[in-house]
């Protein structure tokens, strides 16, 4: 499914608490990376941080989050490619992937979904809009 953030606003304290699920945060644009882990971190997940696909990659395959997100642009290893190596480890198979693109061209959704993301939507996204999209994957399993 591919989305395309909006200007949807979500007060995040009402929203019902995350558990604690564990969520990797791969995205190589240090203010974006600080600003969703700290809107997550407050919505109740526990964020897991990487600078680059070949550390998201490493980290997914350690760690084994609930959820990851994970840009599309990365140095290293690009995010489609760290996308296909973890749909191909036992491991991360089923750990739902949302891609997260600057590129808003037409073919970008249908790249990072046939490289095994559950969800792909384009940048800038709203913290709250990715909240909700963590949250639905998260609750759909």
């Amino acid at each position: 499914m591919g989305l395309r953030c909006g200007t949807l606003v979500t007060n995040v304290r009402t929203m019902a608490p995350a558990t604690q699920s564990r969520v990797l945060l791969v995205e190589d644009y240090a203010d974006a990376r600080e600003m969703y882990a700290e809107y997550l971190a407050r919505a109740g997940f526990k964020i897991i941080e990487a600078a680059d696909g070949e550390e998201g990659l490493n980290t997914a395959l350690e760690a084994v989050p609930d959820l990851i997100v994970l840009d599309i642009g990365l140095p290293k290893i690009d995010g489609l490619t760290v996308a296909r190596r973890l749909r191909a480890e036992a491991a991360t198979a089923r750990v739902p992937i949302i891609a997260l693109s600057a590129n808003t061209l037409l073919h970008f959704a249908p790249l990072a979904l046939e490289a095994g993301c559950s969800v792909a939507m384009s940048k800038p996204c709203l913290p709250e809009e990715l909240l909700l999209a963590i949250r639905g994957l998260l609750e759909t399993g």
